[in-house]
């Protein structure tokens, strides 16, 4: 089976991009430097999102208590106000 590459100039300058990016002089070694380096970023990535999703999800906790400390101390006032 044959296979047709277009854009071949694209196609190069990514190649030397990955050379120099992962410091290795032939293709076939950056294309699977590439790839180890790309598992690592996206469990890199999955551990940074879990963490943001947690510190979000206490931002929010907060926020309802903090909101819900006004409220009372808002109806508090109200009564005492009376």
């Amino acid at each position: 089976m044959a296979v047709t590459i277009r854009n071949t100039e694209e196609h190069e300058k990514m190649l030397d991009n990955l050379k120099h990016q992962t410091g290795k002089t032939t293709v076939s070694k950056a294309l699977i430097q590439g790839g180890y380096d790309a598992l690592h970023y996206r469990k890199s990535y999955e551990s940074e999102k879990a963490s943001r999703e947690q510190a979000e999800h206490e931002l929010r906790a907060l926020k309802r208590k903090v909101q819900q400390y006004f409220t009372s101390k808002a109806d508090l006032e109200s009564v005492i106000g009376s």
